[in-house]
């Protein structure tokens, strides 16, 4: 970006500008120095697909966090990018690989959740890993990827229910939306996690933003 250039597109598009500091990015390359300008990393699948995904989330979420964090991913970041430009053999922590890729296959499963056919299989095929690599990122972060989507899709009800433009929708049709068929037990599980049931949660006149755990201590009810 300290030249100045021409960027022509066929069709709309979306921009994300980074600002990395030079010696700490320099160091994450086998030369140890920059990359050529013009330097492209494909972002159609592989690292090059994490690296995106990854500043979009960050662009998304960022805001939100706390300075220590935003500080742990700054450097994260650094590391994807790195990766992403060097032909996937920069100098990056086996961690920082495995963070960023679930973080863009939590985000493949938030823009997914309605889908019925969102299963364990679908998800590593769609981003191109094995169903045991799934599994094992899952592992690391304390809950199994099953487990996860079926967390999100409550959290997503919730939030539905919770919304005044969602007032129209009954909650039989937001909960067959997220791909619970039997209303009963949605309603337990709902309960269970949030201490409160579906119709209970209606009633309420929301003032204040919605404050919910993503992941309750004991998960093993939606097994």
């Amino acid at each position: 970006m300290s030249e100045p250039f021409d960027l022509i597109v066929p069709d709309r598009f979306q921009a994300v500008m980074l600002e990395l500091p030079c010696e700490r990015f320099a160091e994450r390359f086998r030369s140890g120095h920059l990359p050529n300008a013009g330097r492209l990393a494909l972002t159609g699948g592989g690292i090059g697909r994490i690296a995106a995904e990854f500043c979009r989330q960050l662009v998304l979420e960022g805001p939100g966090l706390d300075e220590g964090t935003k500080a742990s991913l700054g450097e994260q970041v650094i590391d994807v990018i790195a990766l992403a430009l060097d032909d996937g053999c920069a100098e990056v922590p086996d961690r920082s690989i495995q963070q960023a890729r679930l973080r863009s296959i939590k985000a493949f499963i938030e823009r997914n959740l309605d889908n019925p056919a969102l299963t364990p299989a679908r998800i590593a095929g769609s981003n191109d890993i094995s169903l045991s690599y799934l599994h094992h990122l899952f592992k690391g972060s304390g809950h199994s990827v099953f487990e996860w989507v079926w967390h999100r899709r409550l959290e997503r009800c919730y939030q539905m229910i919770a919304a005044s433009h969602h007032r129209h929708r009954t909650i039989t049709e937001i909960a067959e939306t997220m791909g619970f068929s039997n209303l009963s037990h949605f309603s337990n599980l709902f309960r269970k996690k949030f201490g409160i049931r579906p119709s209970e949660l209606r009633q309420l006149d929301f003032k204040s933003p919605i404050h919910y755990d993503v992941l309750p201590g004991n998960s093993s009810s939606l097994m």
